[in-house]
């Protein structure tokens, strides 16, 4: 597959006059976008959308760009980083979305990565890959990952994702979320990647 990785953060640069706001590389300099790598506190045992360190009131999205050469060809998801568990025994647990909510609930679900039990450091990646096309109206794809030492196994996406246009801008947004089993000050989630690759 040709590497071309692509760094995009929603809520992109403020609107201006009406015009939608335009997408911003995370990996660039330039207002709200020069946010990779970025800490998460995840202090609570619940689930937590990361934030945009810029705009903390704001989810760290991937926005997936409209290019022709993406449509019909398989482009990948990469994220990387290392998280903190502090409770004895504890676990933690990511899932990735589709959307651009900070309530779990409003975004639409790609793949939970099962609970790992671990407490320390450690480092983990999510890969996932993907395929979508205007004429089905339909990404569906396949996600494998690694958390510690443990891995998940290949498996495809919880459902078909609906994306009816892939001339609109960005196609699809991703969001990441972080669950500790329980709460503690020392829980925190460090992404170092969050791109796509096609």
């Amino acid at each position: 597959m040709p590497s071309n990785r692509n760094y995009a953060v929603v809520p992109q640069s403020p609107s201006v006059g009406g015009q939608p706001a335009t997408v911003l590389p995370i990996n660039k300099q330039a207002t709200n976008a020069a946010v990779l790598p970025c800490v998460f506190p995840c202090t609570a045992a619940a689930e937590a959308i990361i934030t945009n360190p810029a705009i903390p009131t704001s989810p760290l999205c991937l926005a997936i760009p409209s290019k022709s050469i993406m449509e019909g060809m398989p482009f990948e998801v990469l994220i990387s980083g290392m998280y903190s568990q502090q409770v004895a025994s504890g676990t933690m647990a990511f899932s990735l979305y589709s959307g651009s909510s900070l309530t779990p609930g409003n975004n639409t679900l790609i793949k939970a990565i099962a609970a790992t039990t671990f407490t320390g450091v450690a480092p983990f990646f999510v890969r996932a890959q993907l395929i979508g096309d205007s004429t089905s109206g339909k990404i569906v794809g396949v996600v494998k990952s690694l958390v510690n030492l443990t891995l998940g196994a290949e498996a495809a996406i919880a459902a078909a994702l609906s994306v009816a246009n892939w001339g609109n801008d960005p196609v699809l947004q991703l969001v990441f979320s972080c669950t500790p089993s329980g709460a503690n000050a020392g829980n925190y989630v460090k992404l170092y990647e969050f791109a796509a690759n096609f």
